[in-house]
């Protein structure tokens, strides 16, 4: 079940947005940390165009570092610190990357893929808790 949460004012989507803004090629334990903090926080307060403008932003830096450094691959931050966090992060926020997981006892779980593993989005998320949950892969039975 959905919890009712009451929208963003503009003070906080302002906050949000600069913070992703500021963050998102750092390279420090707070700018690593900040996209599982803000998906406790928001993920159920933004609305979808929210998400749409921070995956926009997001995939857009991508593509400018990519440019800037005359490269054909670009990370967030670190390549193995901050950039799986980041990406997990962006991928949660693009409704177009999810998937329908069935699982063995017939449960649907709405997902994302990222670097060969299942990350779920529905029943709270990968992030919460202790490190990124995550479905393993004998535990599916259907990906649609």
């Amino acid at each position: 079940m959905k919890r009712i949460t009451q929208p963003l004012s503009s003070v906080e989507w302002d906050t949000c947005w600069m913070a992703i803004r500021y963050a998102m090629n750092r390279r420090t334990a707070a700018s690593a940390s900040l996209p599982n903090e803000l998906l406790a926080a928001y993920y159920d307060r933004w609305t979808d165009s929210q998400k749409e403008m921070i995956v926009r932003d997001l995939r857009e830096n991508l593509e400018n570092l990519k440019r800037w450094n005359e490269t054909d691959v670009s990370y967030f931050g670190d390549e193995h610190i901050d950039h799986p966090r980041w990406m997990r992060f962006l991928l949660t926020l693009d409704k177009s990357t999810h998937k329908i997981l069935t699982l063995k006892r017939r449960k649907k779980v709405e997902c994302f893929e990222f670097e060969g593993v299942y990350y779920p989005v529905s029943d709270g998320g990968w992030w919460v808790g202790c490190g990124a949950l995550y479905v393993p892969k004998d535990a599916i039975v259907k990906v649609e």
